[in-house]
């Protein structure tokens, strides 16, 4: 197994308080001069700082001023790295940034022109818009996470629900839907692993159903279209229910249609009233409360 140690290796310098802007961790190690044992294996990797700089130094800058980072002996800046070319608005021109400061090759023979380089760099228009571009994109990382892992739910929930569909209207076993799935997951499509099971399949048609109900009621309304009610009835298991249909003209062209309205169950009874009393409230519920 590899070991890599990383190495800060100091030039000849005198104490100084002030602190320079670098972040050891940027520097590239394609760039880094390293040392090998007999093994050929990296055995350290030797970081020049700038000359005349301490490790203590060094660190305190980069505390202060975290974008700034050290290749073989100069210095750069990350965000101007990561911005590359920045364009103000056209009115203003565009504002290119340093070659220098991006790839790391600003240096100096003494310590005061070096931080007199990064003062500038750091007040110079090119690279505040740098750290405005760094900004935004720290803002618009967590919305467009959210809007692609909402992008991918869709996708998969939409899959569902035309399969589901498609076996409501071909009058298939709610049972079918897990080996459509798996069909439609061969073929490409994305389907997730939550709408697979015969249960889901009947939640999602009575989703549909609901939602198609009121789509009707709503068309009917605002056509005012006059209606007729016909009602049946049936028999499950010993309980007896009313079916109800609903005559009028959907479109408002003068096409008449029969729709299936909703299946009630007359829980009070099957008498005249009892009859009457869940046709209300069934046309109620279903939006027909005029």
């Amino acid at each position: 197994m590899t070991t890599i140690t990383i190495v800060e290796v100091e030039g000849d310098m005198e104490e100084d308080d002030d602190v320079a802007d670098d972040h050891p961790t940027c520097a590239s190690s394609s760039s880094l001069p390293a040392a090998r044992d007999r093994g050929g294996e990296v055995a350290a990797v030797v970081r020049r700082l700038p000359d005349g700089w301490t490790s203590q130094q060094w660190s305190e800058w980069i505390t202060r001023l975290p974008w700034l980072f050290s290749k073989d002996g100069s210095i750069g800046c990350t965000l101007c790295r990561d911005a590359k070319s920045l364009l103000l608005s056209p009115d203003k021109g565009g504002v290119h940034l340093s070659e220098e400061w991006m790839n790391g090759d600003v240096s100096s023979k003494t310590k005061n022109n070096l931080r007199k380089k990064i003062y500038k760099h750091r007040d110079s228009v090119a690279h505040n818009r740098a750290v405005e571009l760094a900004e935004t994109r720290k803002q618009a990382i967590l919305p467009n996470q959210i809007l692609a892992i909402n992008g991918k739910l869709l996708e998969e929930t939409s899959n569902a629900f035309r399969s589901a569909y498609m076996i409501a209207k071909e009058r298939m076993a709610f049972k079918k839907l897990p080996p459509v799935m798996q069909l439609q997951e061969i073929n490409g499509a994305k389907v997730g692993a939550v709408h697979r099971s015969d249960k889901s399949c009947a939640e999602i048609i009575g989703h549909i159903a609901l939602e198609m109900q009121k789509k009707f009621v709503c068309n009917v309304k605002k056509a005012q279209s006059k209606i007729s009610i016909t009602i049946d009835e049936s028999t499950v298991r010993g309980r007896a229910y009313m079916i109800v249909y609903v005559r009028c003209d959907v479109t408002g062209k003068g096409d008449v249609d029969n729709v299936f309205l909703g299946l009630k169950e007359l829980v009070e009874g099957t008498d005249a009233e009892s009859i009457y009393n869940s046709l209300r409230e069934a046309l109620r519920v279903a939006g027909f409360d005029d």
